[in-house]
């Protein structure tokens, strides 16, 4: 497994990479030992350290975990952990899945939009500006793209997609239907719960 790491705002030595690398292969291997690669990242989040680990387990399958904490070798171990405690739960699914037959995904475009600000007249300059520059009109919206990237749309069931969602610290998921075709989207409550979008007659 390929592992990543990066420093951002933080000297990432090489005692902590090695320790941070043969950690984490150590945890993944133990409940997953055929993943492809693994990125981790190390930032300050005001006076604590950030760690960012996912680890992409097969397509379209991306296991992520997160922590913050005051000492950096302490905060990566504990996102590792979560990312184990995920692999481990699942790690049943995670096989049936992946060895089940694969679907071709729907290519989409996952786009970043900068959040609006109230009476801020620079803002919409800006984005005046950017509009412009590309010749799309935004019907109005006071929003940006400030980050774009490539991904799929997979094809799986409800469970399935349940299962994406939780792997990762993602707060929504679109997917395709296996059962009816349609574009679903299950995104997370307030309350704790799962919400599950399915249009009729789309």
């Amino acid at each position: 497994m390929e592992i990543i790491t990066t420093g951002k705002g933080v000297d990432v030595g090489q005692a902590l990479q090695q320790h941070m690398r043969e950690h984490l292969k150590g945890a993944v291997d133990k409940y997953f030992g055929r993943a492809v690669s693994a990125n981790v990242t190390l930032s300050r989040d005001g006076g604590d350290f950030r760690a960012d680990v996912t680890v992409h387990v097969g397509k379209g399958i991306d296991v992520q975990g997160q922590a913050t904490g005051s000492d950096a070798q302490q905060t990566f171990d504990q996102a590792s952990e979560r990312v184990a405690k995920r692999l481990r739960r699942f790690k049943r699914r995670l096989r049936d899945h992946h060895a089940g037959p694969s679907e071709p995904g729907l290519p989409a475009q996952r786009y970043v939009l900068s959040a609006p600000v109230e009476d801020d007249d620079s803002f919409e300059d800006s984005f005046d500006e950017a509009e412009a520059e590309t010749g799309e009109s935004s019907d109005g919206e006071n929003a940006a793209v400030i980050a774009e990237s490539k991904t799929l749309v997979l094809a799986m069931s409800v469970a399935e997609a349940v299962m994406h969602l939780d792997l990762g610290e993602h707060e929504a998921l679109m997917f395709r239907n296996r059962a009816t075709g349609r574009l679903n989207t299950l995104y997370r409550r307030s309350d704790g719960n799962i919400g599950w979008i399915d249009p009729e007659g789309a």
